[in-house]
């Protein structure tokens, strides 16, 4: 199948029909004609010299190299007519199309159950903690920079493309800026709202959550001072619980162990043999 606007193959991918726009490329939905599998093909804008192909390549490269679950893998890389570039991903929707978070909230009235936000939060954070670890940042994450497959996983598309063509160094505050847009974008799944200043606590807007969303939005959300992906993780309703059940258990070792002790020191008390 051709089309006016791209050629009917590219490489070993034949072209069967475009698809949204991003807000960065054009997408074409793409088959790989050997493997039989879907792919993404996204064409940016014409580069203008040599120095804007050489940035482009560059940027492809660094993200590229990066092996995340949660980031769109970049497959292939190149130049087209005109020196547009031209990347192929793997193809995360349906025959529908393809899904972003945004429009996967339209879908579920805007909100999405407790498990399936902690999850979002849990994933979106993990992704951005191997990219800050290889020296790459996204800045504020959007719904629609996040993709969701049939499976319900998620994707960030084009990780810290935009900063890293800018030549845009890491800084403390980007961190932060990415760290907190991922919790504010977990707050409006979980309650379908966008969160105040201050946030409203999640219980007094979802009836019978989960109380620990409120002390993981307290103290998460919006916080002056960098707080590491793994630190918010940690805060995560669930992950606090296990922790705090892990407490309560090792508490009541130490209270046993102390009871022994004060036992065998009674016994010597009152006399009785011992073992050197």
């Amino acid at each position: 199948m051709s089309t006016a606007e791209f050629p009917a193959f590219f490489g070993p991918y034949r072209v069967i029909r475009a698809l949204a726009p991003s807000a960065l490329a054009h997408r074409w939905l793409a088959l790989h004609v050997r493997r039989q599998t879907s792919h993404v093909v996204h064409r940016f804008g014409v580069c203008g010299d040599r120095v804007e192909r050489r940035r482009f390549t560059t940027a492809f490269e660094q993200i590229a190299a990066i092996d995340h679950p949660h980031l769109l893998r970049v497959e292939h890389f190149s130049f087209g007519s005109k020196g547009r570039p031209l990347v192929v991903t793997p193809y995360t929707g349906s025959h529908d199309g393809l899904l972003t978070l945004g429009q996967l909230l339209d879908q579920k009235r805007g909100r999405l159950s407790e498990f399936e936000a902690e999850r979002l939060i849990e994933h979106l954070l993990d992704a951005t903690a191997c990219a800050f670890e290889r020296g790459l940042s996204h800045g504020a994450i959007e719904s629609d920079d996040i993709l969701i497959d049939r499976s319900g996983c998620v994707f960030i598309e084009h990780y810290g493309l935009r900063r890293t063509l800018a030549g845009e160094q890491r800084a403390t505050e980007i961190d932060a800026d990415e760290i907190d847009s991922i919790v504010r974008l977990g707050y409006e799944c979980l309650t379908g709202v966008r969160p105040g200043t201050p946030a409203m606590k999640p219980s007094r807007l979802v009836r019978l959550s989960d109380r620990g969303w409120d002390p993981f939005f307290g103290s998460c959300l919006g916080v002056e001072g960098v707080q590491t992906p793994a630190e918010v993780i940690e805060r995560l309703p669930s992950q606090a619980r296990v922790a705090g059940e892990e407490g309560e258990s090792l508490g009541a070792v130490r209270v046993a162990l102390r009871r022994l002790r004060l036992a065998g020191a009674a016994e010597k008390d009152d006399g009785s043999p011992t073992q050197a």
